[in-house]
């Protein structure tokens, strides 16, 4: 966790060093916030398309991840699939 946190205004940058002087960045470059520590970046978001992009680390889902309102499209426990909604049934033939 971090030891200091430091907030340069106007830099669009916020610094976050541990009690060993590592510092680790959540900085806005180029229209995306990265969270970057040295010369790596661990995370991206572009509010553009919006989309985040990690990198050089693991992503741990501890909720859900949703496609939409109705359905999860990844829990804690792992893929659940895209499932889609029925569509209208054709005729049903001679019994």
């Amino acid at each position: 966790m971090a030891e200091d946190i430091i907030i340069t205004p106007g830099s669009g940058q916020i610094d976050f060093l541990d009690t060993g002087s590592t510092s680790t960045l959540l900085v806005v470059s180029s229209g995306t916030l990265q969270w970057k520590r040295g010369a790596t970046t661990y995370l991206t978001w572009n509010s553009a398309a919006p989309t985040f992009r990690v990198s050089d680390a693991d992503l741990k889902l501890t909720t859900k991840l949703v496609n939409n309102a109705l359905d999860p499209l990844i829990t804690s426990v792992g893929w659940l699939g895209n499932p889609e909604p029925q569509g209208a049934q054709g005729p049903t033939g001679a019994q």
